[in-house]
């Protein structure tokens, strides 16, 4: 049994209509469903360890940490579609906060100081949303995926600025997984638990 936690944003209910459509349009047509499965989130502090033990006594001091955020004008702005790295056929919306000093980095910041999060997966600091991931396929055929994606993103409203309503809590588990378990390697067998969710703004 592997199991990993989690820290994502989750948007308003109007783009996630947007956005769910799309994803679902793009899963369909190239086949992978596994992207299909997750939620919609952009992933704040993703896949770290901890204990339930841990995690059950740090709720309070994870209110606090969001309680403490006083600026109320908690969006961001999708900027575009973009693949994470060279080497990985996933496709994300980047997403940037329009001004000023971004809440949600001194949000990721205290919550990885005061929680002792370590051993996380931390590929880039850039907040995004999963739109397709863990395609399997020729290069030609993830190009048109980036063509369409990219069409999607530019005729389809996800360029929206949208509101993030709460930062969820989750855990991840997987039997079939080691301790080892990578994030890139996708487990069948892999569910998800909700938490806590902490309203924002």
């Amino acid at each position: 049994m592997a199991v990993r936690y989690s820290f994502i944003l989750i948007p308003d209910p109007s783009f996630l209509r947007l956005i769910h459509t799309s994803r679902q349009i793009l899963c369909n047509q190239f086949g992978c469903w596994t992207a299909e499965m997750f939620m919609i989130h952009v992933p704040l502090i993703n896949f770290f360890q901890s204990t339930p033990e841990e995690i059950e006594s740090n709720k309070g001091l994870i209110n606090q940490i969001v309680s403490d955020v006083t600026n109320k004008n908690l969006v961001l702005v999708p900027t575009g579609i973009t693949k994470q790295t060279a080497e990985t056929s996933d496709l994300y919306i980047n997403c940037t906060y329009p001004n000023g000093d971004s809440p949600f980095e001194g949000i990721r910041g205290r919550l990885i100081e005061e929680l002792k999060i370590e051993h996380f997966d931390n590929k880039g600091r850039v907040l995004q949303i999963p739109v397709l991931e863990n395609f399997q396929g020729s290069n030609t055929v993830f190009e048109e995926a980036l063509e369409m994606a990219t069409d999607l993103f530019d005729n389809f409203g996800l360029d929206t600025p949208f509101d993030v309503k709460s930062l969820n809590l989750v855990k991840y588990h997987s039997r079939t997984a080691s301790e080892e378990w990578e994030r890139e390697k996708w487990c069948s067998d892999i569910s998800w638990d909700i938490l806590e969710s902490f309203k924002l703004g």
